[in-house]
C-alpha cells in the first residue's frame, strides 16, 4: 500500500471484462470507488440544467446524486408488483430529461427485468439522447441474470452505463470497488470528470 495505484489498470480491466463476458473488453471497463462514486459521477458529465427520471421506489442514492449537481427529479410511481411500465415511464420524459435511473433486479423488490424489457427503454433514451444508467448490483444473486444483463449492449448503445460492485455478491463491501461498462466514448468523457486516484 506503499506505492501509487495504476491509474488504468488494463490488467484488471480486462480480468473484469473477461468475467462479465458478452463480448465487454477493458476498453468498455470504468472503475469506481464502490458503485457509489460512478452513480455520482454519471450526473457529472450531464448538461448543467436537466431532469433525472427515476421509477420508484428505488435506491435514493439517483435522486441525491442528481440533486448535487442541480438537476430536477421526475419520479414514476411504479405498481405494487413492481412491473416496468415501460408505456408510463416513456410518457413522463421531457425534452429536459437527460438521464433515466433504474436497478436490475429492483430494489427493494428484487424483481429481475427481463433484457427486452431493459433494452426496449434503453433504445427509446437513445433516440432522445438520454443517458440510461442501470445498476445491476444485484445480477449475480438472480439466477437468470447473466441471460438478462444488459452489459454486452454497449457495443451497440452509447447511452448505456450499467454499474456493479464486489460490495454484494461478493461481500467485500469495505474494499468500496465497484465498475461501470459503458462505450468508450462515454467513458472517456466520465474520466474527464472523475477525481484523481
Amino acid at each position: 500500500i506503499k506505492f501509487y495505484p495504476d491509474p488504468n489498470p488494463v490488467e484488471f480491466k480486462e480480468a473484469i471484462a473477461a468475467y462479465i463476458g458478452h463480448g465487454v473488453g477493458a476498453e468498455n471497463i470504468l472503475l469506481g470507488n464502490g458503485s457509489i462514486e460512478l452513480i455520482y459521477m454519471i450526473t457529472e458529465a450531464l448538461p448543467q440544467t436537466f431532469k433525472a427520471l427515476i421509477p420508484v421506489p428505488s435506491f435514493s442514492e439517483y435522486e441525491k446524486a442528481a440533486l448535487r449537481v442541480g438537476g430536477e427529479v421526475t419520479f414514476v410511481q411504479l405498481p405494487t408488483d413492481f412491473n416496468l411500465e415501460s408505456d408510463k415511464i416513456k410518457a413522463a420524459v421531457t425534452d429536459d430529461t437527460k438521464i433515466l435511473c433504474i436497478c436490475n433486479p429492483h430494489s427493494p423488490s428484487g424483481r429481475l427485468y427481463t433484457k427486452d424489457e431493459v433494452m426496449g427503454l434503453v433504445d427509446y433514451c437513445k433516440k432522445r439522447d438520454i443517458i440510461f444508467s442501470i445498476d445491476e448490483n444485484y445480477i449475480e444473486f438472480a439466477d437468470e441474470g447473466d441471460k438478462h444483463t444488459v452489459a454486452g449492449m454497449v457495443k451497440d448503445y452509447d447511452n448505456l452505463f450499467v454499474i456493479r460492485s464486489v460490495t454484494k455478491f461478493f461481500g467485500m463491501a469495505g474494499i468500496r470497488f465497484g465498475y461501470a461498462v459503458a462505450a468508450p466514448s462515454l467513458i472517456d468523457k466520465l474520466e474527464t470528470v472523475r477525481q484523481p486516484w
